[in-house]
């Protein structure tokens, strides 16, 4: 059957309006993809947290060594503060501490630093616990204790190198002149940013809204 010439041009002319209809749907949709990932990428390069932490000691003896009933307070501040036009939830905190391991540089001679470790902390923000706005801070908390009881081979560790620091080494430190190391992990996401992606991109693409921020020095685990 022969299409007729006018109604053959008609189609032609329909198809392409098409073609070029869908062209500029899909750019659109481009670049609105791309508006959103730049907001995404800001954020991820944008957002700033850090920690402040205060360490105190209950119980200790009269010279100040740290006896089975010493309790350490530790009081962390953590701010926040997003930039960017996104909505952030802070999703949790980890915290690993270590003491610097006076016992066994003394054995070797000081050839060397070595830290011991005293204890790991977590918190996790469910929910809307751990939302920041667009362009605001949030401020959070997060406290715990080393004690005998609740970390016994921590706590025991922790307690001969501070009695050795001080009463059995040349050095005379007391508990809070000693070397502590603290090292946190903050883990954010950019809400609201699908995740569900399939294929060879999938990896990438589901950790695209992921912030990991740390603060200080990992001596291991």
């Amino acid at each position: 059957m022969r299409v007729n010439p006018k109604r053959l041009k008609i189609i032609r002319i329909t198809a392409w309006a098409s073609l070029l209809a869908l062209t500029f749907s899909f750019a659109g949709l481009s670049l609105l993809s791309a508006a959103n990932y730049t907001e995404v990428a800001f954020a991820k390069l944008s957002v700033e947290i850090g920690a402040d932490l205060v360490m105190e000691a209950s119980g200790l003896g009269t010279s100040g060594e740290v006896l089975d009933g010493t309790v350490f307070w530790y009081n962390a501040t953590i701010n926040v503060s997003n930039p960017s036009q996104r909505t952030v939830k802070l999703q949790y905190i980890k915290y690993q501490g270590w003491i610097e391991d006076y016992i066994t540089e003394d054995h070797f001679g000081g050839t060397f630093t070595s830290y011991y470790p005293m204890l790991t902390a977590n918190q996790s923000y469910p929910a809307n616990a751990g939302i920041i706005a667009p362009q605001r801070a949030a401020t959070y908390h997060m406290n715990w204790t080393l004690s005998h009881p609740q970390q016994l081979v921590y706590f025991e560790g922790t307690q001969q190198i501070l009695n050795y620091v001080l009463l059995n080494s040349s050095r005379h430190l007391r508990w809070d002149r000693a070397s502590w190391n603290h090292y946190f992990v903050f883990r954010l996401t950019v809400t609201n940013v699908p995740t569900d992606y399939y294929g060879p991109n999938s990896g990438y693409l589901a950790q695209l809204p992921v912030i990991t921020r740390t603060q200080g020095v990992s001596h291991g685990s």
